[in-house]
């Protein structure tokens, strides 16, 4: 996946992988956290786990009670 933004800034690039009807951009160290997204019934769920690195670089356990979640309605006439 590239975001490309408003052109203002250098795009950014992040590995995604799809698991069923879920797109997933897994978290890389100084770059961005775990992120979900998911449309269901014409919303798309966006879920976010922040991500905390030991000295090691190694992502410590996180917990459910860290995911941020955001819905957004999405219009059939703008897909």
């Amino acid at each position: 996946m590239t975001d490309i933004g408003s052109g203002k800034a250098l795009p950014l690039t992040f590995p995604a992988t799809l698991k069923g009807n879920r797109l997933i951009i897994p978290a890389q160290q100084n770059r961005n956290d775990y992120l979900e997204m998911e449309v269901i019934h014409h919303k798309l769920h966006l879920r976010i786990q922040p991500v905390q690195w030991d000295e090691n670089g190694n992502i410590r356990k996180n917990t459910v009670e860290n995911v941020e979640k955001r819905y957004f309605n999405v219009s059939e006439n703008k897909l």
